[in-house]
C-alpha cells in the first residue's frame, strides 16, 4: 500500500485560518448578492459580505460601548474610497492596564481572537458582541489596524499599530495623558483580500444606513459621517429616512414600527438581522392577534403571510444573552420564551393602524385579491351535466332551450315532492327542482367566506351556472328561478332571501322580468263536499268570506307540505293563475336585507308600520306587504309582552300545561301537546327547548320557574345547554301558577283565533309583572332586548306601592341563589385567598364554568376543581388577582324593549305602569264576569223554584199527555221536566242557595278592585315565605 504524505496535513495559525475559511466567521470575500432594505424598498446587492461585516462590526463595537453606559455622546465614523477607516466615540476608554496574563489589556481586546467582556452569559449582557471575533476581523483584514484609546481613570493613554492582517504588532505606546477618553480605531482595509481596488458602492451605501440606524437609538448621541452630523435625534427621524410609517410606538426596550411596502429592518441589540429572527415573529404574532381582535380586520380573515409580506416593519428590540445564526448575525435564534424584555404593543398602535386610509386600502386590495381568486373557483358553467345530488335537473338546461328553463327552489324537501308531483303534469324537460333546506344565507350580510362555504349558496351557482361577472341570463343553464315557499311569514322571509341572493351579488338579473317568479299556492280554501267554492290568499279576506258562507268547511294550507299531490297537480295544470314575475326596484330588497346603519333604521321604522295588504309583484310591495308581516311577526316571537313577560311560544307551552297537564308529562309528549292544542307551526324541536328553559331553576335561569324541572334540566356549569333529551325527562305546572295566574282570569282572557280554531290567550296577565321577575333576552328584527331579573319580593312591593299609588323605589337586578355582588351594573362573582390560592365560589350568572377554565388556562394559571351540581368551587394557582377579578365580573346587559302592541321602549317603572293598566281592567272585567254569572245562576234556581210552586199547585200536570204546551204557555224552559222527582221537594234548600248567591253577588260588588288584587298578592307572599321555610 502506497504511503500518504504528511505534507497533506496543515497546521493553520488563527489568522491563517481566518483568511483561508472566512465564510466560518464573517462571510465570503467573493461578491454575494443578498436582499437588503435600503432607502424605503428592498433592493439586490452585491459585495463580499466580509468587507461588510468588518465594517459593521466596528460601528457595533462603538454602539455597544453606548448601551453599556459608559459615557459615550458622540461616534465619528468615515472612510475613503481606497479603504481608509477612521471611527472613534468618546466614551470610556479600554483600560490601560496590563491583564493578569500580561497583555497590555487594549492589545488583548483589539487583536486577540476569543477575547473580550461578552462572555459573563446571565448577567443581563444587551450588547451586539458576543463570540469575541468582531472587531479583530477587522484587523486581520487591513493591511494596518491602529487603536488608540485614553483611560482617564487611570490617567494613561495607549496607541498600537497591527500590520500585514494583524500577524505584525507595532510598539505599544503607554504614556500618561490627562484627556478625555475615547476610542479611535484607524484601519486600512487590505481590499486585495477582496479582489476589489476601491471599496464597493452598495457597502458604503450600506454603512451609510447603519450609521443612521445607530442615530436613532437616543437623542443623547450624536454620530458623524465623513465629518458631517447625522440629523436623526428620534426614532421617528429615523423612520422617515427609511420607510413611510403608519404608526410607531417606543418603550424602554421595544422601538417598532409599520409601514405599507415589502421588507423589513430588524434590529436585535443593535445589530442588523437582515434575516429577521424570532423577535421579527413575536412583534408580527402579537401584531396579528391583536388585529384579529378588531372585527372589522377578523371578518375579512387574511392571512398573515400575506399581510406581512405587503407591510414595511422597524424593529428595534434589546434583549439578554442573544443568540444568532452565525457570526455573520443575520438572523436571531434567541427562543422567544428566553426573552428577558417582553413585548407589549399599545391599543392605541393597533387603533392608529387600523385607522388609517393607506392600511385599510391594503387590506382591500389583498382582500380583494383572495376574493377573485376564491370566487373563480366557486364560478359555474354553461354545461348539460351537473354535479349536485339534490337536484333533479331539467333535461333542456345548459343547451340551446336554457332560455325556456325555469328551476323550483322549494321550501324543504316536502314541498320538493308537491313540486315533483306538479312535473307530472308539465313535465321535467325545461324544469329543475332543487330544495331549500332551512333559511338561505343572506347574501348582503354574509361574509365571502360564509358565500363559498354554504352548499346551497354553492349548489345554486353550479345548477344555474352563475359566475361572478354574470350580468344576464344569456350564459346562465336556467332562465327563470321560482320560488314555492309557504303561505306564512317564515314562507314571505325565503322567497326574500333568495331574491337578496341575487340582488347582493348579481343585481343586473333582478332587472330582467321573468327572472325571478313567485309561486303564490291557496293559504285557505272553502269546500262543499270535496268541490273547491273559493281559494284565499290572505287570510283576511278568508275570514270575511267565512262570515258570510259559515255552511262552508274550511281548510288553512299554511305548508306547502299540507297540499296533496292531487292538488299540486291543479297548481302546476294553472301556472298563469298562481305564478306571478317579480320586478321593480332592488333598492327596496337592500333596505330590507342590507347590513348598513341606514339598513338598519329602515328595518326598525318598518317595524312599527301595518303590513299592507299586498301580493307583493314587485319588491316595494314585498317589502311593505310580506316582509313587514315577517319583521311583525318576527318581533312578536321574539320580544317578550310587558303585561306577562312571555313569548307567543312560551305562551303556548304554559297555557297548555294549565289546561292539558294534570300530572307530570314527557317533554316531548307536551311538544306534541302544545302543537295540537294551540295550533303552533314552528316545530316540536323549538317547544321542547322552550319548555325546557321554562323549567330550568339553577342560578342564571329563572328567578321563578313556571314549569317543574323533574330530571336532568341542565346546570349552571353549561349554562343549562346539558340538559337531557325531551324524551327523559318530565314536567308539569309548578304550583305557583296559579297564583300568579288565578283561574278566575281564565274565562275573561281574549283568546287567540289560529286556523279558525280557538287557541291560547292574546295575553295572559299574572298579578305581578312577570317581565322584571325572569328578565328576557331576544333578537327580532329591527330590535332586541335584554332586560335582566329582579327578586321577586321587590316586585311584589313594587306591585303594592303602585296599587296605593305610592312612590315606586327602583329595582336592583337580582338573580336566584347568585352569591356574588352586583354592583355599578355588573355581576362580580366571589372569591377568597387562602395560603396563597385564590378559592373561587362563585361566578356571574351565564358565565360556564367550562369557558371561566379555558380562560383561567390562558393565562397559564393552575386549576383545580370541586363543583357540585348547584356549586362552583376553583383553586386558582399562578394568576394574577386583578386577572382574577377582572374574570369574575361581567357586565349586566341592559336593553330595555318589550312588546305591546309594537316593539316599546321601557323601563322599571313604565312596566309597572303599563302591567298595573292591564290588570286593573281584567280585575274589572272578572267582577262584572262574576256577577253575571252569579245572576244567571239566580235567574236559574227562580226558574227552577217557579216551576215547582207550579207542580205543587196542580197548575203543570207531569202526567199530562200536553204537559211540555202547558210549559210553553207559562213561559218555563222545557228542560225542567227532566228534573228529578226528589227536586221537587228542596225548595227550601234552593232559597237558602238564592240568598248565598245573593250576599255573595253584594260581596263581590263591595269588593274593590285594590282589595281583590292585595288579597292575591298576599297568598303569593304566603306560598313564597313557606317555601322558604321549608327550604331552611
Amino acid at each position: 500500500m502506497k504511503k500518504v504524505s504528511t505534507k497533506l496535513y496543515q497546521s493553520l495559525s488563527d489568522i491563517d485560518h481566518v483568511l483561508k475559511r472566512p465564510e466560518v466567521y464573517g462571510g465570503q470575500t467573493e461578491n454575494e448578492q443578498k436582499e437588503y432594505f435600503l432607502n424605503h424598498e428592498s433592493i439586490e446587492l452585491a459585495f463580499p459580505p466580509m468587507l461588510y461585516k468588518i465594517l459593521d462590526e466596528a460601528i457595533v463595537n462603538a454602539a455597544d460601548a453606548f448601551m453599556r453606559g459608559l459615557g459615550t455622546t458622540k461616534i465619528k465614523f468615515s472612510i475613503t474610497d481606497t479603504g481608509e477607516v477612521t471611527i472613534r466615540n468618546n466614551g470610556q476608554g479600554v483600560p490601560v492596564e496590563k491583564h493578569s496574563n500580561g497583555l497590555w489589556t487594549p492589545e488583548m481586546v483589539f487583536f486577540r481572537l476569543r477575547a473580550g467582556q461578552n462572555f459573563e452569559d446571565g448577567k443581563g449582557r444587551e450588547v451586539g458582541g458576543k463570540n469575541g471575533y468582531g472587531i479583530k476581523l477587522a484587523a486581520i483584514f487591513s493591511t494596518s489596524f491602529t487603536v488608540d484609546t485614553v483611560d482617564k481613570a487611570r490617567g494613561m493613554r495607549f496607541t498600537q499599530t497591527y500590520t500585514n492582517n494583524m500577524k505584525k504588532a507595532g510598539k505599544q505606546k503607554v504614556k500618561p495623558c490627562s484627556k478625555n477618553d475615547y476610542t479611535e480605531l484607524k484601519f486600512q482595509i487590505d481590499l486585495a483580500k477582496f479582489n476589489v481596488k476601491t471599496v464597493p458602492i452598495p457597502v458604503i451605501l450600506l454603512v451609510e444606513r447603519r450609521l443612521k440606524d445607530i442615530a436613532s437609538i437616543s437623542p443623547k448621541l450624536n454620530v458623524e459621517y465623513d465629518g458631517e452630523k447625522l440629523n436623526i435625534k428620534t426614532f421617528n427621524d429615523y423612520l422617515q429616512t427609511q420607510i413611510n410609517p403608519i404608526c410607531s410606538f417606543e418603550s424602554p426596550k421595544w422601538k417598532c414600527a409599520v409601514g405599507i411596502g415589502s421588507g423589513n429592518l430588524t434590529f436585535m441589540n443593535n445589530v442588523y438581522t437582515c434575516d429577521n429572527g424570532t423577535h421579527y415573529y413575536m412583534f408580527r404574532e402579537h401584531l396579528y392577534d391583536k388585529l384579529m381582535k378588531k372585527n372589522e380586520f377578523k371578518k375579512k380573515k387574511i392571512e398573515k403571510y400575506k399581510l406581512f409580506n405587503k407591510l414595511n416593519l422597524v424593529i428595534f428590540t434589546s434583549q439578554a444573552d442573544p443568540t444568532f445564526n452565525s457570526q455573520m448575525k443575520d438572523r436571531c435564534t434567541l427562543s422567544s420564551f428566553k426573552y428577558s424584555n417582553k413585548l407589549n404593543i399599545p391599543d392605541t398602535f393597533v387603533n392608529k393602524l387600523m385607522k388609517d386610509e393607506s392600511f385599510k386600502a391594503l387590506l382591500k386590495e389583498i382582500y380583494d385579491s383572495m376574493q377573485r381568486k376564491l370566487d373563480k373557483k366557486q364560478d359555474g358553467k354553461l354545461s348539460k351535466y351537473i354535479n349536485v345530488s339534490k337536484c333533479q335537473d331539467a333535461i333542456r338546461a345548459g343547451t340551446k332551450d336554457s332560455n325556456r328553463c325555469t328551476l323550483i327552489l322549494t321550501e324543504g324537501d316536502s314541498a320538493l315532492r308537491l313540486a315533483q308531483a306538479g312535473l307530472s303534469v308539465v313535465g321535467n324537460r325545461y324544469y329543475g327542482c332543487y330544495p331549500l333546506k332551512g333559511k338561505i344565507l343572506n347574501g348582503y350580510k354574509c361574509s365571502p367566506q360564509e358565500w363559498r362555504k354554504n352548499a346551497q349558496i354553492s349548489d345554486i351557482i353550479q345548477i344555474l351556472g352563475l359566475k361572478t361577472t354574470t350580468k344576464d341570463v344569456s350564459k346562465l343553464r336556467y332562465h327563470h328561478v321560482l320560488v314555492m315557499a309557504d303561505q306564512d311569514t317564515d314562507g314571505y322571509h325565503i322567497r326574500g332571501l333568495v331574491m337578496a341572493l341575487f340582488g347582493s351579488h348579481y343585481p343586473e338579473l333582478l332587472s330582467i322580468k321573468g327572472f325571478i317568479q313567485i309561486m303564490k299556492t291557496p293559504l285557505v280554501k272553502a269546500f262543499s263536499g270535496d268541490w273547491v267554492a273559493a281559494e284565499f290568499f290572505d287570510q283576511k279576506t278568508a275570514e270575511t268570506y267565512r262570515l258570510s258562507h259559515p255552511r262552508f268547511r274550511y281548510k288553512y294550507y299554511k305548508g306547502l307540505g299540507t297540499s296533496t299531490s292531487a292538488e299540486g297537480k291543479v297548481y302546476f295544470k294553472n301556472l298563469k293563475n298562481y305564478v306571478f314575475d317579480m320586478s321593480g326596484s332592488k333598492i327596496w330588497l337592500d333596505q330590507a336585507f342590507g347590513d348598513e346603519e341606514k339598513h338598519k333604521r329602515f328595518r326598525k321604522d318598518l317595524s312599527k308600520k301595518t303590513p299592507e295588504l299586498l301580493d307583493g309583484r314587485t319588491f316595494e310591495k314585498y317589502v311593505k306587504g310580506p316582509f313587514n308581516q315577517f319583521v311583525l311577526d318576527s318581533n312578536i316571537r321574539a320580544i317578550p309582552s310587558v303585561i306577562d313577560g312571555l313569548k307567543p311560544s312560551q305562551r303556548k307551552v304554559l297555557w297548555t300545561c294549565i289546561k292539558k297537564v294534570s300530572k307530570e308529562i314527557r317533554i316531548s309528549s307536551l311538544a306534541g301537546l302544545v302543537t295540537t292544542f294551540t295550533h303552533y307551526h314552528h316545530g316540536e324541536a323549538s317547544i321542547c327547548q322552550t319548555a325546557i328553559k321554562m323549567a330550568q331553576d339553577h342560578v342564571g335561569s329563572n328567578n321563578i320557574n313556571l314549569l317543574k324541572p323533574k330530571g336532568q334540566f341542565g346546570t349552571r356549569h353549561s349554562n343549562g345547554k346539558d340538559a337531557a333529551a325531551p324524551r327523559y325527562i318530565f314536567t308539569e305546572c309548578m304550583p305557583i301558577v296559579k297564583l300568579l295566574f288565578p283561574p278566575d282570569d281564565y274565562p275573561v282572557y281574549e283568546y287567540t283565533n289560529v286556523d279558525g280554531h280557538v287557541a291560547e290567550p292574546k295575553l295572559m296577565v299574572p298579578i305581578i309583572p312577570l317581565l322584571l321577575v325572569n328578565g328576557s333576552m331576544g333578537m327580532g328584527t329591527g330590535w332586541s332586548t335584554a332586560i335582566p331579573s329582579h327578586g321577586i319580593r321587590d316586585v311584589i312591593n313594587n306591585t303594592k306601592r303602585y296599587i296605593r299609588e305610592d312612590f315606586f323605589q327602583v329595582m336592583t337586578p337580582s338573580v336566584k341563589g347568585f352569591k356574588g355582588t352586583i354592583e355599578d351594573n355588573k355581576y362580580v362573582g366571589k372569591y377568597y385567598k387562602e395560603d396563597g390560592i385564590f378559592i373561587v365560589t362563585e361566578l356571574p350568572p351565564n358565565v360556564e364554568t367550562i369557558s371561566f377554565k379555558e380562560k383561567l388556562i390562558k393565562l397559564k394559571a393552575k386549576v383545580t376543581e370541586h363543583h357540585t351540581d348547584t356549586q362552583v368551587k376553583f383553586e386558582v394557582q399562578n394568576v394574577e388577582e386583578k386577572q382574577l377579578q377582572k374574570l369574575l365580573t361581567s357586565n349586566i346587559k341592559n336593553v330595555w324593549y318589550a312588546y305591546h302592541n309594537s316593539v316599546v321602549p321601557v323601563d322599571q317603572k313604565s312596566i309597572f305602569v303599563t302591567h298595573g293598566i292591564e290588570r286593573h281592567q281584567l280585575y274589572q272585567k272578572r267582577k262584572e264576569h262574576k256577577i253575571k254569572t252569579l245572576m244567571n245562576e239566580h235567574n236559574d234556581i227562580l226558574l227552577k223554584v217557579k216551576f215547582i210552586q207550579d207542580v205543587r199547585c196542580n197548575k203543570i200536570n207531569l202526567n199530562d199527555p200536553n204537559v211540555e204546551l202547558v210549559m210553553v204557555q207559562l213561559k218555563h224552559d222545557v228542560k225542567l221536566l227532566d228534573m228529578p222527582i226528589r227536586k221537587l221537594g228542596e225548595t227550601n234548600k234552593l232559597q237558602a242557595k238564592l240568598n248565598d248567591i245573593l250576599q255573595e253577588i253584594q260581596l263581590v260588588t263591595n269588593t274593590s278592585i285594590s282589595e281583590m288584587w292585595c288579597k292575591e298578592l298576599d297568598e303569593l307572599e304566603k306560598c313564597l315565605y313557606s317555601k322558604k321555610r321549608s327550604a331552611n
